[in-house]
């Protein structure tokens, strides 16, 4: 074979090879595109048995359904392992299911993930004002209050303060729960509402003063509500009982 030929036969070898090569490259390239494509589908898929899932799962949580309830959060995180709400609905599903240790044991665990998480804290303040540990469920009240929520954050904050000072005075520690009480207050709208629980609230620790501007402010919202008129007289009996009291101790000092 003369040397041209020779030549030409190597390129027309190197162009088959090239184009062979190209066929693969694309091939396996085609081959990537269709696999991602598919792991994309399947994992939307996923996504949306999990919220499936999880909504069934919170339905039968509203309605007394635990057991229910525990499987499907179960069935959630099985498709969707990396959503901490799907956590959160087994942890309470559990607590409602009465398995009070475990969800103890899980919500610590998300904790220790989310440790400014405003649900988690407030789970397990619950959990430990039920087994009557005071210190337990006052530090994790004050961290759901200074939580980051996800949404209506000022609402959230009140509400576990609120829930924090129902606590306190079912267990008698009035001075707490007057503290609170006045934090409370602090941020309170003045709407005839919202200060009339807060001079039922004042009453139940003995604050007339607070109690009595309670009220005022809600008869200045509203000025025909009778209730503030009551709650008024009951504010102003008890301060001056209060300082009658105070009046015959000094005079019994002197």
């Amino acid at each position: 074979m003369i040397p041209d030929e020779t030549a030409a036969l190597s390129r027309v070898e190197l162009r088959q090879k090239s184009v062979t090569l190209f066929l693969l490259v694309a091939g396996a390239v085609f081959l990537f595109l269709c696999v991602s494509a598919l792991t994309r589908t399947v994992h939307r898929h996923q996504l949306a048995l999990a919220s499936e899932a999880a909504r069934h799962g919170q339905d039968a949580l509203h309605v007394g359904h635990y057991d229910q309830a525990l499987e499907e959060f179960h069935t959630a995180l099985l498709h969707d392992r990396d959503n901490e709400g799907y956590d959160l609905g087994l942890a309470e599903a559990l607590l409602a299911a009465g398995h009070s240790d475990e969800a103890e044991a899980y919500l610590l665990h998300l904790r220790d993930r989310q440790p400014e998480n405003g649900e988690v804290n407030l789970a397990l303040a619950r959990i430990a004002a039920q087994r009557n540990r005071f210190d337990d469920a006052e530090k994790y009240y004050h961290c759901a209050i200074y939580a980051a929520w996800q949404s209506d954050r000022a609402d959230q904050r009140r509400a576990a303060r609120r829930e924090l000072i129902d606590y306190l005075l079912r267990i008698g520690a009035l001075p707490q729960a007057q503290a609170e009480l006045m934090a409370l207050a602090a941020n309170a709208d003045n709407a005839a509402a919202t200060q009339l629980v807060l001079g039922a609230l004042f009453l139940r620790v003995s604050d007339a003063p607070h109690a009595l501007a309670a009220y005022r402010a809600a008869l200045r919202a509203d000025h025909h509500n009778e209730v503030a008129r009551s709650g008024m007289a009951q504010a102003q009996q008890l301060l001056d009982a209060q300082r009658a009291a105070q009046q015959n101790e000094e005079n019994a000092h002197d």
